[in-house]
C-alpha cells in the first residue's frame, strides 16, 4: 500500500517544536517586558495613589462619624418599663406605717404606699400631693386645703377624704396611740369643712408647718373600728391600704436571713401606674454586706453607704447626692472651755475647714462648703455671710490675750487648768474621720483634745441628754424651708430638746420666732439673716460642710441621680418614675 502524501508537503516535527519554544519565548520577554512598564508606572503614580487612597479613607470615616453624631443627637438612652427596682439599706424596718414610722428609711418607704398632703419636687419646692390647692389664713393660723378627687384607696372605688385626713391626725393626737408624732400634732385642732376641704388651726403662726404635712393618710373606713391603743400590734402585718404609688404585697428572709419587702405598682395611682413590676426593699448587717450585695447583683441600688466604706470602695463607684443637712462641730455653751465666746472664736480660726472636707471627701470629691446654721438657696441675704477664715496667729493671739497661756508642757492653761476638749462623736458613724481631724487641728495650737466615740444605743442617753460634751460632730436636718428654730433658741437648751449647744441669745431667739411667724418673704429673710449674723458672732457651733448621700446605683437604673434632697427619707418621692431597663429612644424634636 502507497504511503499517503501530504499535499506536497511533509511534516517536519524539529521545525515545529522550534517555533514553538521561539513563541513561549517571544511571550516570556513580552510578560517582563509588561511588568517592567507596569512597575515604571505605578512608581510614576505611586504618591497620587497612595493620597487617593487616603482621601477615600477619610471620606469613609467622615461617613461613619457623621452617622455616630446623628444617632447622638436624635436618639438618647432611656428609662423603659419592667423589671425590679430592688433597693439595699443597712439596718431594719420594724414599721412604715406613718403613726409608727421613725427612722428615714422607715419613712421613705412609707412614702412608697401612703400619699401625703404635700410632698417635694425634683428643686425641693413643697408642692401638693394629695393637696390640689390651699389657702393659708391672714394671721397665719389657720391651713384650708382642698383635697385631689381623682385619688383612689388601693383596691377599692372610694376615694381619699376629709374624713380619712382627720381620722389620721386625730390618731396622731391620741396618746393611746402611742405614735413618737404625738408631742408636734396634739395642739393643732383639725376639723372637716367639707368632704374634700380639711381645716388645720394652729395655736401660733408658723411657716414651715406645710413641711410637717407629709404625713401617709390612712383610710378611715378600715381602722375605725380599731382600739386606739391595740392599733400598733394591728399593724404590725403591715397591711393597712394606702394610696400611694406601690402595694405592699409580702415580706420574706433571704439566704442570710435579711428582710425582703415586696411591693406591686399601684396600677389605680392619680398620676399612672409605675414604671417598675415590682420594688423590692432589702434589709443588710453593715456596709460591707450591702456592697457585696450590690457587686452580686441582688440589688441594683445600695443607699447611705457609710464614708469609711465609700472612701475605700475604686474610684467612681460612688455617687454622692447633697442633702439639706449640716454637719456641725456643736460647742457646749453652758460649761467648760466653749462657755467662753472668745474661746469658740479663737476655735473656730484655727480651724481649717478644707482640711476637714477634705477628710470627708470621696474620690478626691470633698463635699459642698456650708457656711450658716440655713441651708442654701433659701435666702439670698444668708447666703453672702459667711464664718471667719483661718487665721492661727490671731487664734492665739486671742486665746493668750484671754489669759490661756502655754505652760512648761506647752498646753494652753489658764489659773492653773490645762485647756481641754473632749470632742464626741457617734462610733462607726461618718463623723470618726472628722472628729480626730479637729483634734488634731486644735492640738497644734496647744489645746489637750481628745475623741470620745459614743456607742450608738447609748449616745442619746449617756451624751445627748446630760450633754455631755465639750465639742459635739452631729448632723443637723436643716430642712426646706430655713426653720432652724428647734436647733438653736433658747426653749430647746434643756434634755429633751434639740438645741445641742445650750445656745441662749435674746436677739437670736426673737430673730428666730420672727422667721417661723412672719409672712412674707421679704420679711422672714430680714429676721433669718438678722439670727444668722447673730450666730456667726456668738460662734455657738461651727459649720463645717453639707451632708450627702452616699450609694451605689446601676448603669441601667434611673432614679434621683443629681437631684438635691431635704433627707434621705424623701428619696422615693418619684419612686413611680423610677426605671431599671434602658433603650435608645428617638429624641423628640
Amino acid at each position: 500500500m502507497p504511503k499517503k502524501k501530504w499535499g506536497g508537503l511533509k511534516p517536519n516535527l524539529n521545525s515545529l517544536r522550534r517555533q514553538a519554544i521561539a513563541i513561549e519565548k517571544a511571550a516570556a520577554r513580552h510578560r517582563q517586558a509588561f511588568s517592567k512598564n507596569r512597575l515604571r508606572n505605578f512608581k510614576k503614580v505611586r504618591y497620587s495613589a497612595v493620597l487617593w487612597v487616603s482621601l477615600m479613607a477619610v471620606l469613609i470615616l467622615a461617613v461613619v462619624l457623621q452617622g455616630v453624631i446623628y444617632n447622638f443627637n436624635t436618639t438618647t438612652w432611656s428609662g423603659r418599663a419592667g423589671g425590679t427596682y430592688a433597693e439595699g439599706i443597712v439596718g431594719e424596718i420594724t414599721s412604715f406605717n406613718p403613726l409608727y414610722a421613725s427612722s428615714e428609711d422607715e419613712k421613705a418607704i412609707s412614702s412608697l404606699v401612703y400619699s401625703s398632703l404635700f410632698k417635694t419636687d425634683s428643686s425641693n419646692a413643697l408642692r401638693g400631693d394629695l393637696a390640689t390647692t390651699w389657702k393659708i389664713s391672714n394671721d397665719g393660723l389657720n391651713y384650708d386645703i382642698k383635697l385631689r378627687d381623682d385619688v383612689f384607696w388601693q383596691n377599692s372605688d372610694e376615694t381619699v377624704s376629709a374624713d380619712d385626713v382627720v381620722f389620721t391626725f386625730g390618731l396622731l393626737q391620741n396618746p393611746l396611740a402611742q405614735s413618737e408624732l404625738y408631742d408636734s400634732w396634739r395642739s393643732i385642732t383639725v376639723s372637716k369643712i367639707d368632704n374634700q376641704t380639711v381645716r388645720f388651726r394652729l395655736k401660733t403662726a408658723l411657716n414651715s408647718f406645710p413641711w410637717a404635712l407629709d404625713i401617709g393618710i390612712l383610710r378611715r373606713a378600715e381602722l375605725k373600728d380599731v382600739e386606739v391603743g391595740e392599733l400598733r400590734e394591728h399593724l404590725a402585718d403591715h397591711t393597712a391600704t394606702g394610696s400611694g404609688p406601690f402595694k405592699f404585697h409580702s415580706t420574706s428572709l433571704s439566704s442570710d436571713n435579711n428582710q425582703i419587702l415586696f411591693f406591686v405598682p399601684n396600677e389605680s395611682y392619680y398620676t399612672g401606674a409605675p414604671a417598675v413590676e415590682s420594688f423590692h426593699i432589702e434589709t443588710f448587717a453593715d456596709d460591707e454586706a450591702l456592697v457585696a450585695g450590690f457587686n452580686s447583683g441582688e440589688i441594683n441600688v445600695a443607699t447611705n453607704i457609710s464614708l469609711t466604706k465609700a472612701q475605700a470602695l475604686p474610684a467612681g463607684e460612688v455617687h454622692t447626692t447633697p442633702l439639706d443637712s449640716g454637719v456641725f462641730a456643736i460647742f457646749n455653751t453652758d460649761n467648760g472651755v466653749a462657755a467662753s465666746t472668745k474661746v469658740r472664736q479663737a476655735l473656730r480660726l484655727a480651724l481649717d475647714r478644707e482640711q476637714v472636707r477634705t477628710a470627708a471627701a470621696i474620690d478626691k470629691r470633698a463635699p459642698n462648703n456650708l457656711e450658716t446654721p440655713l441651708p442654701r438657696g433659701i435666702f439670698s441675704d444668708v447666703d453672702d455671710l459667711s464664718q471667719p477664715k483661718t487665721n492661727v496667729e490671731k487664734a492665739e493671739k486671742t486665746l493668750s490675750d484671754s489669759g490661756w497661756r502655754f505652760n512648761k508642757d506647752l498646753v494652753r492653761a489658764k489659773d492653773g487648768v490645762a485647756m481641754k476638749l473632749n470632742i464626741v462623736a457617734v462610733k462607726g458613724s461618718d463623723y470618726v474621720a472628722v472628729a480626730e481631724n479637729l483634734a488634731t487641728q486644735w492640738r497644734r495650737i496647744g489645746v489637750q483634745a481628745e475623741v470620745t466615740l459614743a456607742e450608738p444605743e447609748n449616745f442619746q442617753q449617756n451624751f445627748l441628754l446630760p450633754r455631755n460634751y465639750d465639742v459635739l460632730v452631729h448632723q443637723l436636718q436643716l430642712g426646706g424651708d430655713g426653720d432652724v428654730y428647734p436647733y438653736w433658741h433658747s426653749s430647746g437648751a434643756r434634755d429633751s430638746g434639740l438645741n445641742f449647744a445650750n445656745y441662749s441669745s435674746p436677739v437670736a431667739d426673737l430673730a428666730l420666732a420672727r422667721g417661723r411667724s412672719q409672712n412674707g418673704t421679704a420679711l422672714r429673710a430680714s429676721a433669718y439673716k438678722t439670727f444668722a449674723k447673730t450666730w456667726l458672732a456668738d460662734a455657738p457651733a461651727i459649720a463645717l460642710y453639707q451632708a450627702n448621700l452616699n450609694y451605689l446605683v446601676s448603669d441601667s437604673a434611673e432614679i434621683w441621680n443629681g437631684q438635691n434632697l431635704v433627707d434621705k427619707s424623701m428619696r422615693f418621692r418619684d419612686a413611680a418614675e423610677f426605671t431599671v431597663n434602658s433603650e435608645a429612644v428617638n429624641k423628640t424634636p
